[in-house]
């Protein structure tokens, strides 16, 4: 942020975000869609809450671009090493079940990588 020119551009992204969010309704949506999937089941509980903790992270987001584009997965593997953290707690709570989360992160942060990689500028050409 100290070296943006719109700083004020982050506050009033959040702001518009959680005005959009609340108007759509989305946690509303995100619940009954969870009630009518899962039911009562706690791994069904668990994997929604897991899938966002891991997805909706910043470093979950900002760790694929940074890869994409500079070579520098260091986001990347302190994300890993958070969510490795979480999925343990998580874990005792909901179950092994928690495991099933892993293809839902990796098909997420996959293709953040793989739209970073085709977004970026082409090199110089020969």
């Amino acid at each position: 942020m100290a070296k943006s020119h719109y700083p004020v551009l982050f506050i009033v992204s959040l702001a518009v975000g959680g005005i959009l969010g609340e108007w759509l309704d989305l946690d509303g949506h995100f619940n009954r869609l969870l009630q009518r999937h899962a039911g009562q089941s706690s791994l069904g509980q668990g994997l929604a809450t897991g899938i966002l903790l891991y997805c909706i992270g910043t470093l979950s987001i900002v760790g694929p671009i940074e890869a994409a584009l500079r070579g520098n997965i260091t986001m990347l593997l302190t994300n890993g090493m958070l969510d490795g953290v979480t999925s343990t707690v998580l874990a005792s709570t909901f179950g092994i079940g928690m495991i099933l989360a892993a293809p839902v992160l990796f098909c997420w942060q996959g293709s953040i990588y793989l739209l970073a990689s085709l977004a970026q500028a082409p090199s110089v050409l020969p």
